[in-house]
């Protein structure tokens, strides 16, 4: 059975945004997945429409936001109407620029176990531990090394997806 007090990625993406007064679905930000791709349409209707353009229209415009869309459409539906309705006016490049930053946040802690590398690097100062910029880029570089989750096979297996993922680059 999963451990229901492990924070996810959503618990941190929905804090970050809830601390800037923003709506977060989950059936739009739930996973990491899930929330690149809404962040990516939402980023490329900007781009198309200019920074003038609302949250309204913008949502309005994602798939499955329409109600007559059917099937999994319709929590998205409801999840829009209600960030419409209470964010409607607001500019939709301010939003996505929030999901973004919460994006950054949310992967950071998620893989540093709740820590960012600011909360690291503030306990050293507070302690008097010196801090060279050699070990600010190595931990920044390599936020997993935070994790105290990761452990062994772990963390070996995380290095493995990293050193992979860098040569396929």
């Amino acid at each position: 059975m999963a451990d229901k007090s492990k924070k996810t990625f959503y618990f941190y993406f929905k804090e970050n945004m809830v601390a800037l007064g923003l709506p977060a679905p989950e059936s739009l930000f739930g996973k990491l997945t899930t929330a690149v791709a809404s962040i990516g349409t939402m980023s490329s209707y900007v781009k198309t429409y200019g920074t003038t353009a609302t949250v309204a229209e913008m949502l309005g415009a994602l798939p499955g936001a329409a109600p007559a869309a059917g099937g999994g459409a319709a929590g998205v539906a409801a999840v829009v109407s209600e960030i419409t309705f209470t964010f409607g006016a607001l500019a939709a490049s301010f939003y996505v620029g929030a999901c973004i930053g919460s994006l950054a946040v949310a992967t950071g802690k998620s893989l540093s176990g709740g820590l960012s590398i600011a909360d690291l690097f503030a306990c050293a100062k507070s302690h008097g531990i010196p801090t060279s910029p050699e070990l600010q880029k190595a931990l920044i570089a390599y936020p997993e090394i935070c994790n105290a989750d990761l452990r062994g096979a772990a963390r070996i297996a995380v290095r493995k997806a990293q050193l992979a993922k860098m040569a396929v680059a």
